[in-house]
């Protein structure tokens, strides 16, 4: 039998930067950039003993405010630029994407039943 294994955990930093994810509910979305720093490497099991415990959906959200912050303070973004990719990613969340499925799944349960 075929076993695969991991040994090592090489860590990256990525830079944030101004996203344009469109399921973004309000405010400006935020990215990963493509610029990252390398960081420390270390055993997978020495990773797993040490990482903590995982954070929940709602700890790993983040509010438009401080989405704002962190572009204008740690990335740079000018206000101007914010304001575009709000509007880009205005009304283009996925709720809308959802219930237009939710009505096609249900089309085609009436269609076949």
């Amino acid at each position: 039998s075929k076993c695969i294994g991991f040994d090592q955990i090489h860590v990256r930093y990525y830079d944030q930067t101004l996203g344009d994810n469109p399921s973004t509910s309000y405010g400006p979305p935020l990215s990963l950039d493509w610029k990252y720093s390398v960081g420390e490497s270390m055993r997978v099991d020495d990773y797993e003993k040490n990482r903590g415990t995982r954070r929940n959906a709602d700890e790993l959200m983040m509010t438009s405010f401080d989405r704002r912050f962190l572009l204008t303070e740690v990335c740079g973004t000018t206000q101007k630029e914010l304001k575009i990719a709000a509007r880009k990613g205005s009304g283009m969340t996925a709720l809308p994407i959802f219930q237009k499925v939710k009505r096609m799944v249900r089309q085609k349960r009436m269609v076949t039943v």
